[in-house]
């Protein structure tokens, strides 16, 4: 063999491996790493993955679908993922939905010349009973859906026509009985000219029931019946709450009490003297035994009866329990009786109090009160004088003249009332010969939303 040939050759393959390798020798930096982006919809329809250059931009995928649902976002780390973001590592993205609200409609076909009525409900919900209907000559079944009777604790999942079943009433009366009171109307079948059982009576919270009426006619039950009739429950306001919680005054009340502020106290008065410019000058004790002598460090103990005077003794005044709306005032920082002014507030185009006495009339009409009444204001008449129902309490309304006599009010003034009807109110009340009574104020009732 030749030697330089054999030379050549192996030179010539020793050139083309080292070019082979050198061409596939690569660095790190040259080869693109390649990602997977995931999508997770969340019970939606499904998207396949797709591999991602490092670097560059996953393309957004078209929205999923999910049955109920209104798609959102695409989100990371509970954060919405921004497309134009480069690809760095693999990544599972997950959408967000909204659920949407599925309804049906629920058709009442009532059978009896009332038009259909139409309903709106959410899916899976459960329909309400609704109110019997009525068919002349007829007595109420049951509502049906494809001629099966209805069961109403059956999901609502399409939509549906419910419809009245009757049953033909013959030589018989049908009585319903409505209770007014968000139930059922009951009916009965009576025989031409035989009475109809009176039922038990029904109850409806907050109202005191008041009998079955027939048009505005309380129902006779001994009245044969010769008709299909309706007789409906009558109802009045209840009485309400009607427990009334009075203040106390112990020192710790009173220095808690902002200078202005008012408090009903229940109490005992008691003559201490006469006052200097002042009326009587007394002291109280509440229902709990505290004393408004414990309150101050002076002879002077704060509480006037002004401009009233009264004896020690007087067995109207002295030692009775009365209901008083004292006011820590500023002048004396205490609490007052029969006058609610500040020191340099002006009545009538003059100061309250001029440096030696006061000078205005009292601010509440009256000095105090035997009781404060509550309960729900539940009916306002007139008979002589404006009477109104506060609870089970009957209250006349009068006003006070300059003689400090009572005089009835007319029966103009029957509207002063109308916005308390029907609201759990407290009303200051003085009982007069066995008489409740409530004076106006400034010819406004003294009827207040607290005490």
């Amino acid at each position: 063999m030749n030697k330089q040939f054999f030379f050549k050759q192996s030179i010539s393959v020793l050139l083309s491996i080292l070019l082979f390798v050198g061409c596939n020798s690569t660095d790190d930096k040259t080869i693109l790493d390649i990602h997977t982006v995931s999508f997770d919809t969340d019970g939606g329809n499904t998207i396949e993955p797709v591999e991602v250059n490092d670097g560059n931009q996953v393309k957004e995928p078209t929205q999923p679908e999910k049955v109920g649902h209104e798609f959102l976002a695409w989100t990371i780390n509970e954060e919405t993922f921004d497309f134009e973001t480069p690809i760095t590592s693999d990544i599972t993205l997950l959408a967000t939905w909204e659920e949407l609200e599925v309804t049906y409609q629920v058709t009442y076909s009532f059978d009896n010349g009332k038009e259909d009525s139409v309903v709106t409900v959410l899916e899976d919900q459960k329909l309400e009973i609704p109110s019997t209907p009525v068919k002349e000559g007829y007595l109420f079944k049951n509502w049906s859906i494809d001629g099966a009777p209805y069961d109403f604790e059956t999901p609502v999942t399409q939509d549906i026509t419910l419809t009245a079943v009757y049953e033909e009433v013959i030589d018989q009366f049908v009585v319903s009985f409505d209770p007014d009171n968000g139930g059922q109307l009951q009916q009965v079948t009576v025989n031409e000219d035989e009475m109809v059982q009176e039922p038990e009576a029904p109850t409806k919270e907050g109202y005191e029931f008041v009998g079955w009426y027939l048009g505005d006619d309380l129902f006779d039950f001994t009245t044969p019946i010769t008709s299909n009739i309706t007789i409906i429950a009558k109802w009045e306001l209840g009485a309400g709450e009607t427990t009334v919680t009075y203040a106390t005054m112990s020192p710790e009340d009173f220095q808690a009490m902002e200078l202005g502020e008012h408090a009903m106290v229940k109490a005992q008065l008691n003559r201490l003297g006469r006052g200097w410019a002042w009326g009587t000058e007394v002291f109280l004790i509440d229902e709990e035994g505290n004393n408004t002598k414990d309150l101050y460090t002076t002879s002077n103990y704060g509480c006037f009866t002004f401009p009233l005077v009264f004896s020690a003794g007087d067995a109207q005044l002295d030692g009775q329990t009365f209901v008083f709306d004292l006011v820590k005032d500023i002048y004396m920082s205490s609490p007052q009786v029969g006058f609610a002014y500040e020191r340099n507030e002006e009545v009538n185009g003059q100061p309250a109090y001029n440096g030696m006495k006061w000078l205005a009339p009292m601010r509440h009409g009256i000095e105090f009160f035997d009781e404060v009444v509550r309960g729900n204001i539940r009916k306002v008449t007139f008979d002589e004088t404006v009477k109104v129902l506060v609870g089970d309490t009957e209250i006349s309304f009068v006003e006070l003249d300059d003689a400090g006599e009572l005089i009835n009010l007319t029966s103009d003034q029957v509207s002063l009332f109308d916005s308390f009807l029907g609201k759990n109110q407290y009303v200051r009340t003085i009982t007069k010969e066995g008489k409740i009574y409530s004076v106006l104020h400034n010819g406004v009732p003294q009827i207040k939303d607290s005490i």
